[in-house]
């Protein structure tokens, strides 16, 4: 039993390791992308990393404002990226 406890407090841990990028990205798109989009239209996007750098380019030439430009890509590409091809 303590050998299945540490094993579920060692996969949080090591999880929540892993989120603090992609939290400060999250947070990043819901100031900046959804002061203007609704959430699905940015969930319906499947783009690769090329491409979500562009659409982020276009949005800043059209007025958004975005703080922390590399964590909003990283979680875009994360979160929404172009779905892979079995």
């Amino acid at each position: 039993m303590r050998g299945v406890l540490f094993l579920l407090i060692s996969a949080c841990a090591a999880d929540g390791a892993a989120k603090p990028p992609l939290a400060k990205g999250r947070k990043e798109m819901l100031a900046a992308c959804r002061s203007c989009h609704p959430l699905n239209v940015i969930e319906l996007r499947r783009f690769d990393r090329e491409d979500w750098d562009s659409v982020l380019r276009k949005m800043t030439s059209l007025g958004a404002k975005i703080r922390n430009r590399e964590a909003l890509l990283d979680y875009l590409v994360a979160a929404y990226g172009e779905k892979k091809r079995p």
